[in-house]
C-alpha cells in the first residue's frame, strides 16, 4: 500500500507539463530551417507567447506537434525532448 503522499506525488509526476518551443526548435524536429516554418506562420497554430523586443515567440508543444505531424508527415514525440 502506498501512502497518500506517495500517491499524490505519482499523480503529479504523470501530469502533462506545459512545454514551450521556439520556431527554431520546432524546425529542427522536422528537419527544416526556421525560415521554412516562417513561411507557414499563417497556417500554424498561434503562438502562446508572442515574441517582442528580439525575443522569439513560443508555441505550446502539445498544440504545435499535431500540426507538424500532419503537415510534414512525421511522427513526433508527445513530450518535447529535453522539455
Amino acid at each position: 500500500m502506498r501512502s497518500k503522499r506517495e500517491a499524490d506525488w505519482l499523480l503529479k509526476a504523470h501530469d502533462p507539463v506545459e512545454c514551450f518551443v521556439t520556431l527554431q526548435q520546432a524546425a529542427a524536429m522536422v528537419n527544416r530551417s526556421k525560415r521554412s516554418l516562417e513561411r507557414m506562420l499563417s497556417r500554424m497554430p498561434m503562438p502562446r507567447v508572442q515574441g517582442t523586443g528580439g525575443k522569439p515567440s513560443e508555441w505550446e508543444w502539445s498544440e504545435l506537434r499535431p500540426w507538424l505531424e500532419e503537415y510534414y508527415g512525421r511522427k513526433l514525440p508527445e513530450r518535447f525532448p529535453g522539455g
